[in-house]
């Protein structure tokens, strides 16, 4: 089998995660086509893989930055071919951010980290093809911790990025203020709320101050409100009654932790563990035989580092690299054409 790698992200850590691949896909004997540019895409192989892809530009500048015409080149080319591409992206828990702000507190973090894995498409839009076992969530050393929920508590109010998959087109602050606004209308008074910022932004004070400032500008007025100064995101979801995000990965970490969710976005993984009519007074808690079931999902949609360079997650994928069924067919639409 040929595989065009397609170098879809020039930084040390994007060149890294393909690097890896290339080198799985070559262990288990098949062959690698680099595609840097891309004027390369169209070349005879049965299937691409990059990091990232493309989302709609969030103005009319993006849209001719070169890693964007490059994703939106091997995107139109995969429709109009038919052949599949797996895209890579930030593990849904035990990802980098998590590393890096575990490293920089001084926690255990292990640099072996996830990235997720899923073909054509994104988070819950892609296809992942788990099987029956909890070996890969074992495999996290994460538990599911019992669900706790306190009206009396504030809720957790997580940040997102603009161009994040889930949110374009999307003004996500004044969807948190208009829930925010309905909540303080059915309790009579402010809710409290703990606004943090979104965890890639964490290593960037000026954009995390200036993403912090706009969610305080948009809900500020209509709930009682402070910013978190907390690193960790346990810590922030130990002091939170439930959890108000609109697609961040976050909200899989929250179920983990056993923090309810409401949540704005289908194309989160939480989305089926979650509340989708944002009931905070009562929230929805997933059956746990659900959360298990989920949490054996989310182990097959992430795979560590380690495991891209040895093969283990091309040896999982290989076999659904050619052919597709009309479902997934429409199910790539929705979720990758902008």
């Amino acid at each position: 089998m040929k595989v065009g790698v397609c170098w879809t992200k020039r930084t040390v850590d994007g060149d890294d995660v393909m690097g890896a691949v290339a080198r799985g896909i070559q262990e288990h004997g098949d062959e690698v086509v680099h595609i840097r540019k891309p004027r390369d895409v169209e070349q005879d192989v049965d299937c691409y893989t990059q990091i990232c892809t493309y989302n709609r530009p969030i103005d009319t500048d993006t849209l001719h930055k070169p890693q964007y015409v490059f994703r939106k080149k091997i995107l139109d080319h995969c429709i109009a071919t038919g052949k599949r591409l797996l895209i890579l992206d930030s593990g849904m828990i035990l990802g980098g951010a998590e590393y890096n702000i575990a490293k920089e507190v001084g926690d255990k973090a292990d640099p072996d980290f996830y990235f997720s894995a899923g073909w054509d498409g994104l988070k819950r839009y892609a296809w992942y093809y788990p099987r029956m076992s909890n070996d890969r969530w074992a495999a996290t050393g994460l538990e599911l911790h019992p669900f706790r929920y306190s009206p009396d508590k504030p809720i957790l109010v997580i940040g997102q990025v603009p161009y994040g998959a889930g949110c374009q087109g999307v003004d996500c602050n004044q969807w948190f203020r208009s829930r925010l606004s309905k909540l303080g209308e059915e309790i009579g008074r402010k809710p409290k709320v703990i606004i943090r910022a979104h965890g890639r932004l964490y290593f960037k004070p000026h954009r995390r101050k200036y993403a912090e400032d706009l969610t305080v500008k948009a809900v500020g007025d209509v709930c009682d409100y402070t910013v978190s100064n907390k690193m960790r995101l346990s810590d922030d979801l130990a002091d939170a009654g439930i959890t108000l995000c609109y697609s961040s990965n976050a909200a899989v970490r929250s179920i983990v932790e056993g923090v309810p969710v409401v949540l704005g976005s289908d194309i989160s993984m939480a989305w089926n563990v979650v509340d989708h009519n944002s009931k905070f007074l009562f929230p929805y808690v997933p059956h746990d035989s659900l959360r298990r079931a989920w949490a054996q999902y989310i182990g097959y949609t992430q795979w560590r580092k380690s495991e891209l360079a040895s093969g283990a997650m091309w040896n999982h994928h290989k076999s659904y690299a050619t052919g597709r069924s009309l479902l997934e067919e429409m199910e790539t639409r929705r979720g990758c054409i902008p």
